[in-house]
């Protein structure tokens, strides 16, 4: 499960690095914090 998890973060990542915004609700990240 954790190696999914880190692979999702990566692609978002590269998907922000990329110029592609996530809204912060639907980012993995924000879910996390949640």
């Amino acid at each position: 499960l954790e190696k999914i998890f880190v692979r999702l973060l990566k692609i978002e990542n590269r998907l922000i690095n990329s110029g592609f915004k996530l809204p912060f609700g639907l980012s993995l990240v924000g879910y996390c914090i949640k």
